[in-house]
């Protein structure tokens, strides 16, 4: 196939390079923003690592998680920032929070597993809002509550999840 292209297009192969840079952006974006249960050895953040990313005094990356998810929202830095209105987020899984609405430290006390199945609805409209989102993408996974130190999904997190699927299921049942 590449030997067809390259026949087709400007000498030396200009085309098929142009084609295989193309190709690699936008296999890197579709790497970048795949699901994590999807990739083969997905980067590991600390807790400290995470924090380190507020955006203090409008520099350096902003960095949220959802979920164990991690994503880079510095381009949202008006949004995220240090001080900005969603800029509790910032540094921190607020994964409670998402699902509860208490947008605030109490709110992170909150357990997921402790939730009506019903109130998720919120931090997965939440995790897919930044898994699909065009300029926010995804890091890595955290270590901690939701992932182990390999990146593979703690009891908590697959307990979450057999959560989730249940919420979705009476979703379905009520269409």
């Amino acid at each position: 196939m590449i030997a067809a292209l390259n026949a087709r297009t400007s000498p030396g192969g200009l085309g098929v390079r142009f084609i295989v840079l193309l190709l690699s952006a936008l296999c890197a974006k579709f790497v970048a923003g795949k699901y994590p249960a999807e990739l083969k050895d997905p980067r590991i953040i600390t807790a400290g690592e995470l924090a380190s990313k507020i955006g203090a005094k409008g520099e350096g990356e902003v960095w949220l998680s959802v979920l164990g998810e991690v994503y880079d929202v510095t381009a949202g830095r008006d949004f995220y920032g240090d001080g900005a209105g969603y800029g509790f987020f910032a540094g921190k899984d607020a994964s409670p929070c998402f699902a509860t609405g208490k947008f605030n430290e109490k709110g992170l006390e909150d357990s997921l597993n402790d939730l009506p199945v019903t109130q998720l609805g919120g931090v997965i409209s939440w995790r897919d809002f930044y898994r699909n989102h065009e300029t926010y993408t995804f890091l890595g996974l955290l270590e901690g509550l939701y992932y182990d130190q390999d990146g593979k999904p703690t009891e908590y997190m697959t307990i979450t999840n057999e959560r989730i699927k249940t919420m979705e299921a009476m979703k379905k049942k009520e269409l």
